[in-house]
């Protein structure tokens, strides 16, 4: 066995691969770091998801990894590196051969996270299963769909294949504006009308594989939220910070009712101080005629 020191010493076993290896390939006493390139242009109901892999791996480190949350990669991957572990990185990979401008391909980027297709997960391998998993590094991290608060519009995988060229035969423009509703409401069950997505102010309706994969993101993403939800540290940290909401509320309740009484009690002090001012300058008054 390696001492600590010369362990640092050593240099790493990496490993690229388009499938996630076998957990026997891992038993080795050399811990593999592996990066699992995932095609986020595809089909993802074919590609290597990492929740696929949660329980299988639960003895590895274990990270989905945003491409654009570069400083997280930076601050975390030095210690990766260095642990006696295993660690499997899922790492979305986008050619840009499918876009037709910067811009397209640099939203993409950001949508790979927004739209739950492959959404920042991190597990360390701890006694407890459930408390080896967070997925607070996403936005609105508790919620299937992430909202653009400056057009309240939420964010699916559909916006994300609208603007790669591969699946460009799945969108129409749509101009009926007799109703319509967006992907995300409907997968949340309002039916009977068109689905669509909107892009710069103009409406796009839907083709029905994508509304599929659509569905099938969405579940995935829903079922990780039901599970991080059951982390007892999770729990316990949602229940504090309800008793304390519960608790500032009441303090709250408590503080106004101590003001109100306070000013009730004030202007009492002072109606009583002015009529016995009154009282004294009357008094005052008749002495001086007599």
């Amino acid at each position: 066995d390696l001492s600590e020191e010369e362990f640092k010493l050593a240099p790493p076993l990496l490993w690229f691969t388009e499938t996630v290896p076998t957990p026997s390939v891992l038993n080795t006493q050399w811990p593999v770091k592996v990066f699992i390139l995932q095609d986020s242009a595809a089909d993802p109901r074919n590609t290597p998801m990492i929740t696929d892999d949660l329980l299988r791996f639960r003895d590895h480190f274990l990270w989905q990894c945003s491409p654009i949350q570069s400083d997280i990669l930076a601050e975390r991957w030095p210690m990766l590196l260095q642990s006696r572990t295993n660690v499997l990185t899922y790492l979305p990979i986008l050619d840009d051969t499918g876009y037709d401008d910067i811009e397209k391909y640099l939203k993409s980027l950001s949508l790979i996270e927004k739209s739950r297709l492959f959404p920042e997960i991190w597990f360390t391998p701890t006694g407890s299963f459930l408390q080896g998993l967070d997925i607070k590094l996403n936005e609105m991290y508790d919620s299937p769909f992430v909202e653009f608060k400056d057009r309240s519009y939420r964010v699916s995988w559909a916006d994300f294949a609208f603007l790669n060229e591969h699946w460009n035969s799945h969108f129409q423009p749509f101009d009926d504006e007799s109703g319509w509703v967006t992907v995300p409401d409907f997968l949340e069950g309002s039916v009977g009308k068109p689905v669509i997505i909107t892009e710069t102010n103009e409406k796009y309706s839907v083709s029905e594989e994508v509304i599929r994969i659509c569905n099938w993101v969405y579940g995935r993403y829903t079922d990780l939220i039901k599970l991080y939800r059951s982390n007892p540290d999770h729990v316990r940290a949602k229940l504090l910070e309800e008793l304390g909401s519960a608790y500032e509320e009441k303090l709250q309740s408590i503080r106004y009712e101590f003001d109100e009484k306070l000013k009730t009690e004030q202007n009492k002090q002072a109606q009583i101080i002015r009529e016995n001012l009154k009282k004294r300058l009357l008094e005052l008054s008749s002495r001086r005629k007599k």
